[in-house]
């Protein structure tokens, strides 16, 4: 089924590679394909493949967003799909210096249309996930605020953001208590309280994502003792 999946996406890409060759207006479908062709790669955790057409797709998407701004959002996709590869392969650096620019053009997006917050606070967390892999506690933590304080805004004035939101109490609160200090543990159990009655919202309850979020809870736990 992989391979036949794959088949499909690599001749696509064949013909908008062509037809981009003959008309540059075909340039957002070329990059598209070859997003497509990454993520299908990245999904089967073949990584160095994923790597090579999301590196196209970004020189064909910067390109485009140099001559219009309205491919930033798609540019700052694809820094994002770049970044998650290189932490997927430990090579943390380049995945802190791809989210880093997601970061950014999602930041000013974001200051122009509200409608991008929610985008900027995932562009946070998955800053955040590279500086913890690569053990900059600080600087993670740095992060996880910044995404909590947007999904705590969300929270508040827009639906169904309860699991992301749950989320970033969690890794906060983890990371919090990796670091360990006496400030961040009174603020890791406060966090620790506050997941705990999101973990009996419903919504959180019903999501496919609710066992994960339990796992996580349970790290939390044991770094700050259970309630």
């Amino acid at each position: 089924m992989f391979d036949q999946a794959i088949e499909h996406y690599k001749e696509a890409l064949k013909i908008r590679r062509e037809l981009a060759e003959i008309d540059e207006n075909f340039k957002p479908k070329l990059a598209d394909a070859l997003n497509n062709l990454a993520n299908a790669y990245y999904a089967e955790g073949l990584l160095d493949q994923s790597m090579e057409y999301y590196r196209e797709a970004l020189k064909v998407r910067r390109e485009l967003a140099e001559v219009d701004e309205n491919f930033k959002p798609k540019l700052a996709n694809t820094l994002s799909n770049l970044g998650s590869v290189c932490r997927s392969m430990e090579l943390f650096d380049q995945s802190i210096e791809h989210y880093t620019e997601a970061t950014n053009i999602r930041r000013k997006l974001a200051e122009a249309d509200e409608s991008f917050k929610p985008k900027l606070a995932d562009a946070f967390d998955n800053l955040a996930n590279a500086y913890y892999g690569k053990g900059s506690l600080d600087q993670a933590i740095e992060h996880y605020n910044e995404a909590l304080k947007i999904r705590r805004e969300l929270f508040e004035t827009v639906e169904n953001v309860n699991i992301r939101f749950t989320k970033s109490l969690i890794l906060l609160g983890i990371t919090l208590g990796m670091r360990g200090r006496e400030e961040d543990k009174v603020r890791s159990k406060k966090l620790q309280t506050e997941a705990k009655a999101m973990l009996k919202d419903s919504i959180v309850i019903g999501s496919p994502q609710y066992p994960d979020l339990v796992t996580l809870e349970r790290i939390l736990d044991s770094l700050v003792g259970d309630n």
